[in-house]
């Protein structure tokens, strides 16, 4: 895995990172299912053979963070109401 990339390659993973996979993957107001983090797992494994990146590695980690709280907290507020 390379440690750097060049400026086109950051531009081009950011893109592709932030209008395909985070906006195809971000919350939707309920918890992921199986099948739909099998995509995500997918897509990120894509991902990471097109760009070879520690630095994409690095963001798709904390994306992929991000969506684990998003469900925990979903799972959170409905166990409250119960």
């Amino acid at each position: 895995m390379k440690e750097t990339i060049s400026h086109e390659e950051i531009r081009n993973a950011i893109a592709e990172i932030y209008n395909s996979f985070y906006r195809s993957n971000r919350h939707q107001g309920r918890r992921r299912t199986l099948a739909e983090w099998e995509k995500i797992n997918q897509e990120v494994e894509q991902i990471l053979k097109k760009y070879d990146s520690i630095f994409v590695e690095k963001i798709l980690e904390a994306f992929i963070e991000e969506f684990m709280r998003e469900d925990l907290e979903f799972k959170e507020k409905v166990v409250d109401k119960l």
